[in-house]
């Protein structure tokens, strides 16, 4: 049985698994079938904003109790060794972003996605907004790639931290 704190770890595994089969001969026929047979479109990629979307949510939005820890916390430490703040385009930012820049980035880009407070930009990117009732006080942008180096490092910690108090 799962458990909501099995998503990230499940959701991440789901992505490793896609991005394998994603390359096959079977999957290609699958594809084929539905974005060409049922929708009629010649254009499609599987690993798509949605795609990317779907897995923010699952890795940043649904653990809400992990990442309500205190910015000191352990999983913010493993976090910054694998610097993901340098990913992103920072552009606006509070003044205590600097003093835990990987917790008020995984806290701002939560509360971004949760609120649907991102779009996609005309260069295949992505801007992430945070605002309270007047301008925003975080933005950042990140282009395709670097979303999906953020999502395979903090995948990987969050699938990792999941599997290994499933075993505790």
């Amino acid at each position: 049985m799962y458990l909501r704190s099995d998503v990230p770890a499940l959701a991440f595994m789901n992505a490793q698994i896609a991005q394998l089969a994603v390359h096959t001969q079977d999957f290609a026929k699958c594809m084929d079938q539905v974005v060409r047979g049922h929708y009629g479109l010649t254009e499609y990629r599987f690993i798509n904003p949605a795609y990317a979307m779907s897995l923010m949510y699952c890795l940043i939005v649904v653990p809400k109790e992990m990442w309500s820890l205190s910015e000191n916390h352990q999983v913010y430490k493993d976090l910054a060794q694998l610097d993901p703040v340098q990913l992103f385009d920072i552009r606006i930012k509070p003044s205590r972003f600097d003093s835990h820049p990987v917790y008020y980035l995984v806290r701002h880009l939560r509360n971004s996605i949760a609120h649907a407070n991102f779009e996609l930009t005309a260069s295949d990117g992505f801007i992430f907004w945070e605002a309270k009732a007047g301008p925003r006080h975080f933005e950042a942008r990140a282009s395709d790639e670097s979303l999906a180096l953020f999502l395979s490092r903090v995948g990987g910690c969050l699938a990792n931290l999941g599997l290994s108090n499933r075993s505790t």
